[in-house]
């Protein structure tokens, strides 16, 4: 249970991490945004994975 808990929590927080550095850097441009977004991809992935051996 607590696994669960702080994995969500790091989700949480890398939400906030993310709303921060388009709010110091301004808009993403276009590769940096397809980029940014392959890596949220591949860690949901990761996770989703990671979650679904554990079951």
């Amino acid at each position: 249970m607590g696994g669960i808990l702080f994995m969500a929590l790091l989700a949480g927080l890398s939400t906030c991490l993310g709303a921060v550095l388009v709010l110091v850097w301004g808009r993403p441009g276009r590769r940096s945004f397809a980029f940014f977004l392959g890596l949220a991809a591949g860690v949901m992935l990761a996770v989703g994975y990671r979650c679904q051996r554990r079951l």
